[in-house]
Parts: C-alpha cells; sequence; structure tokens
C-alpha cells in the first residue's frame, strides 16, 4: 500500500506504518528513506524494543504502532519513506510506503520603526527588521562524487600553476640581483 501525507514546514510528522495492520508479531521493524536512483537509506530500526538508528541526516523516533515521528520537518524531508517488517520464520515479511510533501518555509518580516534623537541621525527614522521565525538548523546539500573531485582537482591545478609561477618569478629576482652585483663589481 502507498499512502501520501502533507505537513507544513516546522510540523512534527507522524508517519503510520499500515503494514503493522496485517501482522502483529514480527522480528524487527525498519524506517528506510528512498532516495533518486532507488537508493534507500536507513533511518531507525527496533527489534525487541531496542531501538537501533542509522546514521540518518536528522532527528527520528518511533511513536504509536511504530509510526515514524520527524519533529521540525523542511521541504528537504520531502520524499517517500518506507515501514519494513521483517516477519517470524515462516511468516512472509511485510512493508508499506509513504511519500510526504513538505510546504516551502514562509519567513514573516516584521518591521519596527526607531525614532533616534537628531543628534545621532540626520534622515529621519531607522527602521529595524527582524526575522519572526528564526531557524538555526543543519542544512545539508548532497554533492555528487564527480562534482567533488572535479572542484578539488581544478583547486590543485591552479595551486600548481600559481607554485610555478611564483617560484620563476623568485628565480628571476635572484638572477637579477646576482647581475646587478656583479655589475656593480666590474665598475
Amino acid at each position: 500500500r502507498h499512502h501520501s501525507v502533507q505537513a507544513d514546514c516546522d510540523d512534527t510528522v507522524s508517519l503510520p506504518c499500515s503494514a503493522t495492520q496485517n501482522t502483529k508479531t514480527y522480528r524487527s521493524i525498519t524506517w528506510y528513506r528512498w532516495y533518486k536512483m532507488n537508493n534507500r537509506s536507513g533511518i531507525l530500526r527496533k527489534r525487541k524494543d531496542i531501538i537501533m538508528p542509522f546514521n540518518f541526516s536528522r532527528k527520528a523516533e518511533f511513536g504509536p504502532m511504530e509510526a515514524l515521528i520527524l519533529p521540525n520537518v523542511r521541504p528537504e524531508d520531502s520524499g517517500k519513506y518506507q515501514c519494513f517488517l521483517s516477519a517470524e520464520l515462516g511468516s512472509p515479511n511485510q512493508e508499506s510506503e509513504i511519500t510526504m510533501t513538505v510546504q516551502e518555509c514562509v519567513t514573516q518580516i516584521v518591521s519596527t520603526t526607531i525614532t533616534l534623537p537628531v543628534e545621532w541621525t540626520s534622515s529621519g527614522p531607522l527602521v529595524v527588521q527582524r526575522n519572526s521565525s528564526v531557524h538555526c538548523g543543519t542544512h545539508m546539500t548532497e554533492v555528487s562524487a564527480v562534482l567533488l573531485v572535479s572542484g578539488f582537482t581544478a583547486l590543485g591545478l591552479v595551486k600548481a600553476v600559481l607554485s610555478f609561477f611564483f617560484a620563476a618569478v623568485y628565480f628571476k629576482i635572484i638572477e637579477w640581483r646576482k647581475r646587478r652585483c656583479q655589475r656593480q663589481l666590474w665598475r
């Protein structure tokens, strides 16, 4: 079964595991996040009430009926999630998928006018803007390995060219000084 959930920015979302409706006994439950090109990444696994987190980029926890709880969701959390139940021996495994779409974050700007004494400013009132919904979360951007290697290779080449250039300039200066000293000795 495939379900979908709509969420607003900064909501705490509970993604239900509908696979638990098909069976009440299973060895473990694992939540995955699907990425482009059919790559999936583990989020959490629970086996006999022992929770084992994967190396997932954000906070996540189990909720009632094995739901996945994601606090303070952001648009980059949008995507397909999978709940996988590893069955007891002799029973079939169960899984369910859910797609979450998180709306863009809207930042509200509040303007405040402050009037300063005349000796401080001659241009009139000063308008100060502050952000009423400040988010200090970690933002990660995926960069392909090819782009990463290309960038570091280009940086290395630029450094090598600059090193050769400055070495050539240095040796020219040394050579010029030697000639100047020799000319002064001949005089």
